[in-house]
């Protein structure tokens, strides 16, 4: 029921019904409980929420992401890569790429030297956590992590200087 008064005793059904690609998780307030509906008996006034949550599949790529580009909303379209360029479509929403272009990938976009020190960028996404790391060349394998958390651009005061390294963004 959307609210009213009831007289003490009065048993009443309570339901939630979530919105395209949500789901109910739990009552809170006068009532907990994870069952939907379910019963409460009226014996106070009573302040009931019902706690709702996105639907997600594999790696958290919610189901409303999938939808908006037109892929299945389950583990096999999380899972597709329909674009062809090699990454799944739930690494497509993590990178915050297209998953049905394959031109659009993330990576570098910006690399200069500035009085500052040398400074880079790449298209980011709200909500996301990048980390930058520096190798002086590929054959070793050892990379040193520069920033734990940059949002799009980062100015590299340590390695200006050097006229041969690599960069890597991790999303």
């Amino acid at each position: 029921p959307t609210g009213g008064l009831y007289e003490a005793g009065t048993t009443i059904q309570i339901s939630a019904t979530a919105s395209q690609y949500w789901h109910f998780v739990a009552w809170a307030g006068s009532v907990e409980g994870v069952l939907t509906p379910t019963n409460i008996t009226m014996s106070t006034n009573a302040t009931i929420r019902a706690q709702f949550a996105e639907t997600l599949q594999t790696n958290g790529t919610p189901q409303s992401w999938l939808a908006q580009y037109g892929l299945a909303i389950n583990d096999a379209g999380a899972l597709s890569d329909t674009d062809g360029d090699g990454l799944a479509a739930w690494q497509e929403y993590i990178a915050g790429t297209l998953p049905n272009l394959g031109s659009s990938v993330f990576g570098i976009s910006g690399n200069w030297k500035s009085q500052n020190g040398r400074i880079i960028s790449w298209p980011s996404v709200s909500g996301r956590v990048y980390s930058v790391y520096w190798a002086s060349n590929l054959a070793s394998g050892v990379w040193s992590q520069l920033s734990g958390n940059a949002g799009g651009v980062y100015t590299d005061t340590v390695h200006e200087v050097e006229n041969k390294g690599f960069y890597r963004i991790e999303v």
